[in-house]
C-alpha cells in the first residue's frame, strides 16, 4: 500500500491509499488550482489494488508527461505532470510513498498508544503573541522564536525552541525544552506543569515574559485506535491545515489501526496578503461603495453584501426594520475595481450584475458582465483575476484569528485595508434553524468595508463583513455573515439558476380591513386575537388593532407596524415587527394588536400609523390619527 503526495504552487498534499483525489480550478476539487489552463475538473489520481493512477477527464488544453500527451497514466515513485499549455501550464510532483517512506523517518511503535483504546484528553486551545492554536491527543505544538515553531513569538527573552504543549497519553502537559529564560507558573519557575481547565504561564520572565494561554476545549473521550486521525482530519479543517500538520510532523504506528501526528502545525501564522488584496474588489454604484470578494474567477463571481448591490433585495425590510419604500432601489448599474496587490491602487475594469442575492441574510453574488466601458468581454478578459478559496465557517471557533480586507471610505486611500482580530464570539438565529447568524469580532470595520472579505490564517474566506447589521432588539452590530451562509448564492449563480431566499416571503399577499387604536398589551409584540378598540396609550405603549383577510398560509408572517408624527413622518415615535417572535403563524384572516413601546403618552397632535408586510415590509395600509 503506497501513500501519494502531490506538490503543487499551492502547496503539498498526503493522501491515503484507497482514496480519489479530484485536481483543477472548480471549488470541489480535492486539490484547487487557479491558473486559467487548468480546466474546472482537469483530473483525478485513483487508487486501486495499492496502485496509483492519474486520469485526465478530457480536460481542454490536457495533461503532459515528458512532453507526452497522457489519458491514463500509471504513477511511478516519482512524477511530474504538467497541466494545461503556455505561460500559465502548471507543473505538479507526484510521487508514491509505502509507510518507511513516510515524512518523519523510520516509524517506530509507541507502547503507551498500543493499547486497545487509549484516553485522548481534552482539546486544548493555546493562545499566546496575538496567535491561537488547537490540539488534539497526538499532537505537539512549538512555542518559540524559531520560524518553525508552531506559535512564533519575536519577544527577545522567548528562546527558539522554548517549551513544548503536548500530551503524554493520559494528559497534558506543558514542558519547558531547555529554554535561556524559563517557564513560569505563577511567579515560580517550572520544567513541566500539568494541564487542568486554564493554565497560563510566563516565558522568559515572571512579569514582561510573553504570555501563553492553554485551556481545555471539550470533555475527556475514549477513542478506538483507528479514530486518532479522523480526530486530527477534524481538528485541522481543510486541505492546506491537514497538508501542514501531516508534512510538518513525524508519524507513529498506532498498533495496526491507524497513523497518530506526533506534532501538527494549526496553519501559518499570516495569510498571503498580497493574494487577499487581489481577491477583494471595490463594489461601486450610484449610491456609494462598499467591497466584494472574488470566489469564483473563471465565472467572474463576486461576493458581497445585499446592502452593498441589492439594497432592497426581498429580506433587507425585515433586518433593517424599516417599511419597504424606505429602502434604497438597487443600483443601475455596478463597477468593478480590481487591485494588482498590497498597497496597489484598485482600477475600475469591469461592470457586473447581480446573479444571486439574500435580503435576510444581507448576501449577493454578482457576476461580471461587460468592460468598465461598457463593451464586451474579450476572450482570457478574466485570467488576471484572483479568487481565494471558501473555507468551511462551521469549523470557526471563538478566539480564532481573523483578516479583514475591504476599502473603507475612512481610510481615504484607493488600495485595499486590512484590520486584524480575532472571532469574538457568535450570534444564533432561531430563523435559521439556530444556525450562526453573525460571528462577532474585534477587528475595525468602516464604512466601506461592507461585503469584503474576512480571511482565516489560510487565505480563505471565513466571512463578508457587514456594518449597521440590526439585531432583533434593533440595536445595531458590527459582524462577519459565515460564508456557509454564502455557499447556496454561489452556487446557484454558478449554474445559472435563480435564487429564492427561503427564510423570507418576498411577494405580499393579504390585506388590512380596518386600523384602529386598541389596547396596548403588556409587552411589545404582535398578539393575535380580535381585542377590544378605541382604547388610549399607556404612558409607555400604543396598542394598534389590525384586521386583515387573505393572508397567505405560511409558517410565518413578518409584520411591521409604525408610527410618526404627520409634520415629520422621518422621525419614527416607535415600531414593532414580528421578526423577533420567530415563527408567527396568524390565521388566514383575523385580527391582532401590535404593541408599540413610544416611550412617553402622546400628545395632541396628528400621526400616522402605518402597517408593512412580507420580506421587505410593503405598506399595505395607513391610519391618520388625530388627537384633541
Amino acid at each position: 500500500m503506497s501513500t501519494l503526495v502531490v506538490t503543487t504552487p499551492a502547496g503539498r498534499t498526503v493522501h491515503e491509499p484507497g482514496t480519489s483525489v479530484s485536481i483543477g480550478r472548480d471549488h470541489d476539487c480535492t486539490i484547487r488550482l487557479d491558473s486559467p489552463v487548468v480546466s474546472r475538473h482537469h483530473g483525478t489520481f485513483e487508487s486501486v489494488d495499492g496502485a496509483w493512477t492519474f486520469r485526465d477527464e478530457s480536460s481542454s488544453l490536457g495533461s503532459w508527461v515528458e512532453g507526452q500527451r497522457v489519458r491514463a497514466y500509471p504513477l511511478s515513485t516519482a512524477d511530474v505532470i504538467v497541466l494545461g499549455q503556455g505561460e500559465k501550464a502548471v507543473p505538479i510532483r507526484v510521487e508514491t510513498q509505502t509507510l518507511a517512506q513516510r515524512p518523519g523517518g523510520p516509524l517506530v511503535a509507541d507502547p503507551a498508544l498500543d493499547a486497545e483504546t487509549l484516553t485522548t484528553g481534552d482539546e486544548l486551545l493555546l493562545e499566546c503573541a496575538g496567535q491561537s492554536c488547537r490540539l488534539a491527543a497526538g499532537q505537539t505544538a512549538v512555542v518559540g522564536r524559531a520560524d518553525d515553531a508552531t506559535i512564533v513569538s519575536h519577544n527577545p527573552r522567548v528562546s527558539r525552541h522554548h517549551l513544548e504543549v503536548r500530551h503524554t497519553g493520559t494528559e497534558w502537559e506543558v514542558a519547558d525544552t531547555g529554554s535561556t529564560g524559563g517557564v513560569f507558573a505563577q511567579g515560580r519557575r517550572v520544567t513541566r506543569i500539568a494541564v487542568s481547565g486554564t493554565v497560563e504561564v510566563m516565558l522568559g520572565d515572571p512579569d514582561v515574559g510573553e504570555r501563553l494561554v492553554v485551556s481545555s476545549q471539550s470533555p475527556p473521550a475514549r477513542a478506538r485506535r483507528g479514530d486518532l486521525l479522523t480526530r486530527l482530519g477534524a481538528l485541522v479543517p481543510g486541505q492546506r491545515r491537514t497538508v501542514a500538520a501531516v508534512v510538518a510532523g513525524a508519524l507513529v504506528v498506532v498498533g495496526v489501526g491507524g497513523w497518530g501526528l506526533a506534532r501538527a502545525v494549526s496553519g501559518p501564522s499570516e495569510p498571503d496578503l498580497d493574494r487577499l488584496a487581489q481577491a477583494t474588489v471595490r463594489v461601486v454604484t450610484e449610491s456609494g461603495s462598499g467591497s466584494g470578494t472574488v470566489v469564483d474567477a473563471a465565472r467572474g463571481l463576486i461576493l458581497t453584501n445585499a446592502h452593498v448591490a441589492a439594497p432592497d433585495a426581498p429580506g433587507q425590510g425585515v433586518v433593517q426594520g424599516v417599511l419597504g419604500q424606505a429602502l434604497t432601489p438597487s443600483p443601475t448599474s455596478i463597477t468593478i475595481a480590481v487591485s494588482s496587490g498590497r498597497d496597489q491602487p484598485a482600477t475600475e475594469r469591469y461592470r457586473a450584475e447581480v446573479a444571486a442575492a439574500d435580503g435576510y441574510l444581507d448576501l449577493a453574488v454578482l457576476r461580471i458582465t461587460v468592460d468598465d466601458k461598457g463593451s464586451a468581454l474579450p476572450e482570457g478578459a478574466l485570467d488576471d483575476l484572483v479568487d481565494v478559496e471558501l473555507a468551511r465557517s462551521a469549523d470557526v471557533r471563538s478566539a480564532d484569528p481573523v483578516w479583514v480586507v475591504g476599502f473603507p471610505g475612512l481610510a481615504q486611500s484607493d488600495a485595499a485595508t486590512f484590520t486584524r482580530g480575532v472571532v469574538s464570539g457568535t450570534v444564533h438565529d432561531p430563523r435559521l434553524k439556530d444556525a450562526v447568524s453573525l460571528f462577532n469580532s474585534d477587528a475595525r470595520l468602516n464604512p466601506g468595508n461592507s461585503g469584503g472579505l474576512a480571511a482565516d490564517a489560510d487565505g480563505r474566506i471565513i466571512a463578508v463583513p457587514t456594518l449597521n447589521k440590526h439585531t432583533r432588539d434593533d440595536s445595531l452590530l458590527a459582524g462577519l455573515v459565515p460564508v456557509d451562509l454564502a455557499r447556496p448564492l454561489i452556487d446557484a449563480a454558478a449554474r445559472g439558476r435563480a435564487y429564492t431566499s427561503p427564510w423570507v416571503v418576498g411577494e405580499t399577499e393579504g390585506a388590512v380591513t380596518r386600523l384602529s387604536l386598541g389596547r396596548p398589551g403588556s409587552s411589545p409584540g404582535v398578539t393575535a386575537g380580535c381585542a377590544e378598540s378605541g382604547a388610549r396609550s399607556t404612558s409607555r405603549r400604543l396598542g394598534v388593532l389590525v384586521t386583515y383577510q387573505g393572508l397567505a398560509d405560511l409558517p410565518h408572517q413578518d409584520w411591521l407596524v409604525t408610527v410618526s408624527r404627520k409634520s415629520d413622518p422621518l422621525q419614527r415615535l416607535g415600531r414593532v415587527s414580528s421578526a423577533r417572535q420567530w415563527p408567527l403563524k396568524l390565521p388566514t384572516e383575523g385580527c391582532f394588536t401590535a404593541t408599540i413601546d413610544i416611550g412617553e403618552p402622546l400628545s395632541p397632535g396628528t400621526y400616522v400609523i402605518e402597517v408593512g408586510l412580507g420580506g421587505n415590509h410593503t405598506r399595505i395600509a395607513t391610519l391618520t390619527y388625530t388627537l384633541s
